[in-house]
């Protein structure tokens, strides 16, 4: 009997922590702003290429960025 009090209470305090930190994380997702991205597109469509598919900071390192760049 006493186990069962022990584990249940346990639970409780474990779906308590649980939920406090969903909320947390839901209230500071919420805190952001939308923005607008619709300005410049084709500045954005570049930096997004060349951080995305070319890894531009490899590609300072000589060695790296060429074997890097090699593989994709």
């Amino acid at each position: 009997m006493l186990a069962q009090f022990i584990f249940a209470t346990l639970f409780f305090v474990a779906i308590g922590i649980f939920s406090k930190k969903i909320r947390e994380i839901r209230r500071n997702i919420n805190l952001g702003r939308p923005e607008n991205r619709t300005d410049n597109p084709q500045k954005r469509l570049k930096v997004m290429f060349r951080v995305a598919f070319v890894q531009g900071k490899l590609l300072t390192k000589t060695i790296a960025g060429f074997f890097h760049f090699l593989i994709y």
